[in-house]
């Protein structure tokens, strides 16, 4: 698979999900609309920055809002 790079604009696949336009951009990420392949249906994936993550040691953070996402009941989460 190759890597996803946040500039690039034509659309990738990662895993069974078709990555799609730009919906956001924050400090470390990228927020864009993917299409699972197979479903058809469509979802926002956050595309993480790991160098910039490590770069200002924000894992801890990163892993606190991953562990509230998981609490979060919402059929495109």
């Amino acid at each position: 698979m190759e890597a996803y790079s946040p500039n690039h604009s034509s659309k990738k696949r990662v895993g069974d999900y078709e990555l799609c336009e730009v919906l956001g951009v924050g400090t470390y990420a990228t927020v864009r609309r993917a299409r699972h392949i197979k479903s058809g249906i469509e979802y926002a994936i956050k595309c993480i920055d790991k160098s910039q993550v490590e770069r200002d040691h924000m894992a801890k953070q990163l892993k606190k809002e991953i562990a509230i996402m998981r609490m979060i009941k919402h059929p495109k989460m």
